[in-house]
């Protein structure tokens, strides 16, 4: 049986994409630079070091030392979230 706040952040969650329609664009930006900074931090398999996120009218860069060019292309994917027009990554490869 799902729980009370279950039950609430999913229906927050699902509302999202509606207003986030509704907001304005520099509102809707820092919707969507919570969304995929948190994901690419929560992500501990990139490991993404010194990363910087900016978001300009729903397109996303990201900044910062990957491990390899594999991890640089998961990142792309993962910052792909609902929203986000485009993804450009300027992600480096090091140590």
């Amino acid at each position: 049986m799902a729980r009370s706040g279950d039950r609430t952040r999913r229906a927050l969650l699902a509302a999202l994409p509606l207003s986030v329609a509704l907001l304005n664009a520099e509102d809707a930006d820092g919707l969507l630079y919570d969304r995929v900074h948190r994901k690419l931090n929560n992500n501990l398999s990139l490991r993404i070091r010194d990363l910087k996120v900016t978001v300009v009218d729903a397109v996303v860069t990201i900044e910062g030392i990957v491990r390899s060019e594999k991890l640089k292309k998961r990142a792309t994917k993962v910052a792909s979230v609902k929203g986000v027009k485009n993804v450009v990554n300027k992600l480096r490869v090091g140590t």
